[in-house]
């Protein structure tokens, strides 16, 4: 072939160019960086400048706005430049962002009123307590607007549980900042721990909760993981929320110059950063059992 001037070109080798789907972990880490960056600048910046008043607000609100629109940017908007896009993604965010708005915030903090009487009593019960209010519900509807919207007909592979767990979190998590920022008048920098608190935390638990899901789609395990899934979720965030109003209390301070809060913020990127690589282990190796087991037939 040579000899009459044509050079056999190998086909690529690399996955990566011929993967035909949007890498979701990959939008994860650019959304996930970007909001830390930001929202610590802003906590930096309020603990050496006093921030005006009429300032406060603005600024809260552009931060509540800021993971949804990070999504918009690195994971839906990308989905059309990708060979297979993934559908729904924005009608699972809009859903469970509706149900979150009708069900989960009025029940938990209208009805229950668990902002007045979890954080009292001994440390096993406000576990329990933000465990069974804060984790078990958000985290079954969550689960729920998933399993009936994407589950059945938009899961392909393993990596689209997370894709739609995580638009899943982003509309809790906008809903939850809303009502915080609408219904408090926080300075900036408190308005930045809170939001990434509540956005790291949703998003963990998706993390959690798309795994149970991807197993159970692929008919690998049980279907009562997804359940367990959900519990450790909720233990996790029964654990967090301890944890992080025993070093924060957002709610009657408007300074961040006490070391505990920036301890607190800290608190929040660990558990995620944690939670994800852990995940992202878990489905690294149940696809390369997968692969192992198709070779053997």
């Amino acid at each position: 072939m040579s000899s009459q001037g044509y050079t056999l070109i190998p086909p690529p080798l690399d996955e990566d160019a011929v993967y035909p789907y949007r890498r979701v972990w990959l939008a994860i880490v650019l959304e996930s960086t970007i909001l830390f960056i930001i929202c610590l600048t802003i906590i930096i910046i309020g603990n050496f400048i006093q921030i005006p008043q009429n300032f406060n607000r603005p600024i809260s609100l552009t931060i509540t706005l800021l993971p949804a629109l990070l999504w918009l940017g690195f994971s839906w908007l990308r989905e059309f430049f990708s060979e297979q896009p993934r559908t729904n993604l924005l009608a699972v965010t809009i859903i469970t962002a509706l149900v979150a708005s009708a069900i989960g915030y009025p029940l938990v903090y209208n009805i229950l009123e668990t902002d007045l009487w979890a954080y009292k009593g001994e440390l096993i019960d406000r576990i329990f307590a933000y465990t069974l209010i804060l984790g078990v519900l958000p985290e079954t509807l969550k689960y729920i607007v998933i399993r009936y919207v994407a589950c059945e007909h938009h899961f392909r592979n393993r990596y689209d549980a997370i894709a739609y767990g995580i638009a899943s979190a982003i509309g809790y998590a906008t809903v939850l900042n809303l009502h915080y920022i609408l219904q408090t008048t926080p300075a900036a920098a408190i308005a930045a721990i809170r939001i990434f608190d509540n956005t790291s935390i949703q998003i963990t638990n998706s993390l959690i909760i798309s795994y149970g899901l991807a197993e159970m789609r692929n008919h690998r395990v049980n279907p009562i993981l997804p359940v367990s899934m959900i519990g450790i979720a909720s233990l996790i965030t029964g654990i967090f929320t301890t944890l992080r109003n025993n070093l924060t209390n957002t709610q009657l301070t408007l300074t961040i110059s006490r070391p505990p809060l920036i301890i607190g913020f800290a608190l929040s990127a660990l558990v995620l950063l944690g939670i994800a690589l852990t995940i992202a282990f878990l489905f690294s190796t149940s696809e390369r059992q997968e692969k192992e087991a198709a070779e053997e037939f």
